[in-house]
């Protein structure tokens, strides 16, 4: 097993832009489902149904890539290519024996301002509510948003045919979606349930979308997630599909931003 190692980078604040902020953002591995021993490109991808384009993926922006499989942790920060006018921006992943593995991405934070109309109607539709809340009460509705943000993906790759229960647990990002059966077993019918766990509980009332990847024209779903943070959806065994959702909380130190927010995502694929 190769020994995992944290990437140890100081604490960067990015400002973005409004439109890169309001897209959603996830790992795009070329294949789901691979041979082992094998190496897949996973690209990073950022956008919305048909508005997709890679993500800018530079060293200062990175916390962690790691791929997590069953018998421990491997650091793939080795394989980053950062965005080049060559190259739009990829790692790899390490397949060495059959399992299932997990792909696990962490961003450090950035900065975003939106006037208010923008920002309370992305808050209402990625069902932040203690924003709204927070706004309302403060009388802050008519005024700018601003919050600090991160980015949490996962992805999830079979290689071979041993599957590994590694898949049902977290990995310890602040927000993440983890499956709460496995995704590339035989499944008896086409419902697939998730859990959202935000700093290592589950998490209720958060808006949950599953979008179709390949096909824009397919229509995003969301469900909210009940008082064990679990949702559930129709999730047809073919095409490439990811799951999102989003959560904030107010800053007590207003000085940056009123909000701390942060982005996850799990995508998957037959």
């Amino acid at each position: 097993m190769q020994k995992y190692i944290r990437l140890c980078f100081l604490p960067i604040l990015i400002v973005m832009s409004p439109l890169t902020l309001a897209h959603d953002f996830w790992l795009a591995p070329e294949q789901f489902q691979i041979q082992a021993p094998s190496t897949v490109p996973i690209l990073f991808k950022v956008g919305h149904k048909g508005d997709v384009e890679p993500w800018d993926l530079r060293w200062k922006r990175i916390v962690a890539l790691r791929q997590y499989q069953q018998d421990g942790i491997i650091d793939l920060s080795t394989t980053v290519k950062p965005v080049s006018a060559r190259n739009e921006g990829s790692a790899n992943v390490i397949a060495q024996n059959a399992g299932t593995l997990i792909i696990g991405f962490e961003s450090y934070h950035s900065v975003s301002e939106l006037e208010a109309e923008r920002f309370n109607s992305y808050a209402s539709d990625e069902g932040l509510t203690r924003v709204i809340a927070t706004r309302t009460s403060k009388g802050h509705m008519q005024k700018p948003g601003t919050e600090i943000y991160s980015r949490k993906a996962k992805a999830i790759i079979q290689a071979g045919d041993v599957y590994t229960d590694n898949v049902l647990k977290p990995i310890g990002h602040t927000l993440e979606i983890v499956p709460l059966t496995h995704p590339y077993k035989s499944m008896e019918s086409d419902f697939f349930g998730v859990k959202v766990m935000y700093k290592g509980r589950p998490l209720a009332n958060a808006k949950v979308h599953l979008v179709a990847l390949d096909n824009a024209q397919i229509k995003e779903k969301a469900q909210q997630t009940n008082s064990q943070g679990e949702a559930e959806f129709s999730l047809p065994q073919q095409g490439k599909w990811m799951f999102v959702s989003a959560w904030a909380e107010p800053l007590e130190n207003g000085d940056t931003a009123e909000f701390e927010t942060y982005f996850a995502s799990l995508t998957l694929g037959y």
